[in-house]
């Protein structure tokens, strides 16, 4: 699915998503600890590496994994970096288009993004992807930086009689004008941390999700959704996305990089 374009997902793009998680051919291991490992890949027309996650969670089933994926309620619990996220509309019951922003330890600035959201649940395996596109009523927001993802996806499989295989994939270029070796670096060390963040937050969401609408999950129960439906008539630049400036981030150096690493492993 490409950057802009909006339709309802097909069975190859949820495949294009696996063969990405199980095919290594041409990627380079980056990290490889415990039950996870990391992996980049030079992709051809950008500098920006694309990455790929795969762990091991021995406790967390793939359902409760899923729903932690999907919970906008309990993302607001777990995910320290989100300043606001919430749902423009949905194309059909599998597909929709939403908004998220996110915090960046200075000196970087904060991002932002509107996102198609497709996901597919097999009974086996539980799929989420999401790529960038644009709204009319959604432009770009002073004091945010408007980011672009080519791909994310999320593929969730059963792993031994309990457990569940988190496989994350992801190409986002962040715009703006950093230097393309401090992303790719910054993507390296906080994949790790992201999987350690859903491990934690994975084994709380069972007591959370039973004490906060225990039955509200319209990523299964389609009938809960409340977004209104859109069109793909209204996902079109806006004016103001047509001549965006961004402010020069390219004086970051190597003591900035720390001081952002060093805020990162606070979190």
């Amino acid at each position: 699915m490409d950057v802009g374009i909006v339709r309802v997902a097909e069975d190859q793009d949820f495949a294009k998503l696996k063969e990405l998680i199980d095919n290594h051919a041409s990627w380079k291991l980056e990290y490889n600890k415990g039950s996870t490992k990391v992996w980049t890949k030079s992709v051809s027309g950008t500098n920006f590496k694309m990455i790929k996650i795969r762990s091991i969670f021995s406790d967390v089933s793939p359902v409760q994994m899923y729903d932690v994926l999907h919970d906008p309620e309990y993302r607001k619990v777990w995910d320290q970096h989100m300043l606001e996220s919430h749902d423009i509309g949905c194309l059909n019951p599998n597909n929709d288009v939403g908004y998220y922003a996110m915090s960046c330890p200075a000196p970087l600035k904060n991002r932002d993004f509107v996102l198609q959201r497709s996901w597919l649940d097999t009974g086996q395996e539980q799929y989420i992807l999401n790529h960038s596109v644009y709204h009319k009523d959604f432009p770009p927001r002073r004091g945010l930086i408007r980011a672009r993802s080519f791909l994310t996806g999320f593929l969730v499989r059963t792993s031994g009689d309990v457990g569940c295989e988190l496989g994350y994939v992801s190409q986002t270029d962040p715009q703006g004008t950093l230097p393309p070796w401090i992303v790719n670096r910054i993507t390296q060390i906080f994949a790790p941390k992201m999987v350690k963040k859903l491990l934690k937050a994975s084994r709380g969401y069972p007591q959370w999700k039973q004490d906060n609408n225990p039955n509200w999950k319209p990523w299964h129960y389609p009938e809960q959704i409340t977004a209104p439906r859109i069109t793909v008539h209204d996902c079109v630049k806006s004016a103001a996305e047509k001549s965006v400036h961004y402010v020069d981030e390219t004086g970051i150096d190597d003591h900035s990089l720390v001081t952002y690493m060093n805020e990162a492993d606070s979190d």
